[in-house]
């Protein structure tokens, strides 16, 4: 799904089913890089009552365990 994502310069990719945050650094030319000039890929699901503690990955910009929710606002 990667070289379509980036093929059509998505921004953002929202996806669920896990107990946890992650955001991932941008994702561009296979790569993920520091800048915001690529895909940013956020899972999410902390509405459910079993949280996993949060890893750490290189390519993560954020992870949290916890209830959480996202509000997104689209320009």
């Amino acid at each position: 799904i990667t070289p379509i994502l980036e093929r059509n310069a998505v921004h953002l990719l929202l996806a669920g089913h896990e107990h946890i945050y992650q955001r991932t650094d941008a994702r561009r030319g296979g790569a993920f890089v520091k800048d915001p000039s690529g895909t940013i890929y956020v899972t999410t699901g902390g509405g459910g009552s079993q949280h996993y503690a949060p890893g750490q990955a290189p390519f993560v910009a954020k992870s949290a365990g916890g209830s959480h929710f996202l509000r997104v606002e689209v320009n």
